[in-house]
């Protein structure tokens, strides 16, 4: 049964590796893109919870609407970085955000972080310097717009982390996936509403794909398997999503890798994993 869950786990990671290809097909801005990255799983899990008896709204509001406001903006910088860098870029400065998950979380659950945590943090920052050597910083480089978006992204899912671990008492993992995504829904919709005489069917199916597939099918197989194994285990075998997406970059994209980017990944990787075995 572990064997099984192991495996689940890692093919979800490697679907997950998809979400770059979806958007980077889908013809429209970034918040047409996260309308429907949000409308998907907030109408597919709704329809469960309700059809399981569950009130859909309960509990702590200002909790409920934190958790939904900064996970609806995170998806909208993870879209945005996604357009505007290679998805391998993208993919490798977002999985830093274990490293923000510890500086949040000693701040604000005061967790204590030792000599080894604080050595791999400075190493996963070091990572991010070495992939960004010989590029140019400026605002008007898409790319470095990019990175940045990917960046604040790994900072705020950092804090959707604490309050994710915060609310895990009162809530089960589809009422907080749901959470995650609702105000999406409301917040994207204007800016989906005037891109709708430039929607064109490729771009619906695609978006139908990101949602249903990353949105539901990815976090469906996660669960399933951190069921059914360590959390710590479980979130570290989510970092296949890496190599997937840096593979998939370079089979549809045509997207190149450098050796600094190669040695830098390496090094958040391997950081992030350890301050996860570490924590």
């Amino acid at each position: 049964m572990r064997e099984k869950a192991f495996l689940v786990v890692i093919i979800g990671a490697t679907i997950a590796g998809l979400g770059g290809i979806f958007i980077n097909n889908i013809s429209l801005s970034s918040t047409a893109i996260a309308w429907m990255r949000s409308t998907v799983p907030t109408a597919f899990l709704g329809i469960i919870l309700v059809t399981q008896g569950k009130k859909l709204f309960k509990g702590n509001k200002w909790d409920l609407l934190k958790l939904s406001f900064f996970s609806t903006i995170r998806i909208l910088l993870f879209i945005t970085a996604y357009l505007y860098t290679a998805i391998g870029n993208a993919v490798v400065v977002f999985y830093t955000y274990p490293i923000f998950t510890l500086l949040l979380a000693s701040s604000l659950l005061k967790e204590k972080v030792n000599r080894q945590q604080k050595f791999l943090i400075l190493l996963a920052f070091a990572g991010l310097i070495v992939i960004n050597i010989n590029k140019t910083f400026s605002f008007a480089n898409q790319d470095f717009l990019g990175m940045l978006a990917a960046l604040a992204a790994s900072i705020i899912f950092a804090y959707v982390v604490i309050l994710m671990k915060k609310m895990s008492d009162d809530y089960n993992r589809l009422e907080v996936l749901f959470h995650q995504n609702w105000i999406g829904v409301i917040m994207f919709l204007p800016f989906f509403i005037l891109e709708i005489p430039q929607v064109k069917f490729p771009d619906l199916g695609f978006g139908l794909l990101y949602g249903m597939v990353v949105g539901v099918l990815v976090y469906y197989l996660f669960l399933y398997g951190l069921k059914r194994m360590k959390a710590s285990i479980a979130s570290s075998l989510m970092y296949f999503e890496i190599p997937s997406t840096i593979f998939f970059g370079w089979l549809f994209l045509d997207e190149s890798l450098t050796i600094n980017f190669i040695v830098g990944a390496i090094m958040i990787v391997v950081s992030s994993i350890l301050l996860k075995i570490s924590g």
